[in-house]
């Protein structure tokens, strides 16, 4: 699915934002983080619709990559050990599905990206926790999955005792992509399991318009919707893929 460029522009042309200068501080802290808010609270619930339109055809995506895979390596876990190394495949398996996603957080439109990178709040924690987030949307869209069939043979074949440095580089640098939010996360004091949309619209709270706080209330709704339904996707397709490759366990959530 192509995420929707022409929409943003549509967004971004109705709240007269001039995307090559931004918003800033001209106006005054008040207007500013207002205006920022608007801002961000439109761009953010057209491209989660956009992610909502795209939800049938992710399924469709992930039920295909399971079928797939199952054909590709049927029954290579049988026999496996459940251990940590295991649990680390299990975890490989989920990210990958998770990855076929049309996902907001796996590959935001440029347009998006272009407008909410430009506006801050002057709560600097709220504008480092929005830049960390973005940032980690699009280091995701960049991620590329390895072949998980191929991680798991080479895990057969040694043993069950080393794991490939295709399953390790790729975990390594799927965790890593979220570290920055966790981080602002944690000198907020915020639980790391929070689901950092829910936070950034309890900080947006201080500065919407009665308007603003309508939309917020449905991209709240809508963010949770989704959150729910991506999970029960991936949740239910690492299941049947865990059973067609003679495997067990349940994977920590890649949600966040």
């Amino acid at each position: 699915m192509r995420w929707g460029g022409a929409s943003m522009a549509v967004v971004a042309a109705a709240l007269g934002l001039t995307l090559g200068s931004g918003i800033h501080g001209s106006q005054g802290s008040g207007s500013t983080d207002r205006a920022a808010t608007e801002v961000y609270l439109r761009s953010r619930y057209t491209l989660e619709q956009e992610r909502a339109a795209g939800l049938a055809e992710g399924m469709k995506t992930v039920d295909g990559l399971v079928a797939s895979l199952a054909r590709e390596c049927p029954g290579v876990m049988t026999g496996a050990p459940h251990d940590e190394q295991s649990e680390t495949l299990a975890q490989e398996r989920l990210v990958i599905l998770a990855l076929a996603l049309p996902r907001s957080p796996i590959g935001p439109s440029k347009t998006y990206a272009h407008i909410v990178g430009r506006i801050h709040w002057s709560n600097d924690k709220l504008t480092r926790l929005v830049r960390a987030w973005l940032s980690a949307e699009a280091a995701e869209g960049n991620l590329v999955p390895p072949d998980p069939c191929v991680d798991m043979r080479a895990w057969v074949t040694s043993g069950y005792h080393r794991l490939s440095a295709s399953t390790t580089g790729f975990l390594e640098r799927s965790d890593a992509i979220d570290n920055r939010t966790r981080a602002e996360k944690r000198e907020m004091r915020v639980p790391p399991a929070t689901r950092t949309g829910k936070v950034i619209l309890e900080l947006l709270g201080p500065y919407e318009s009665s308007k603003d706080r309508a939309i917020a209330l449905r991209l709240k709704h809508l963010e949770a919707e989704l959150f729910v339904s991506e999970l029960a996707i991936v949740a239910s397709g690492a299941s049947r893929l865990s059973h067609a490759l003679g495997a067990g366990g349940s994977p920590r959530s890649v949600f966040g």
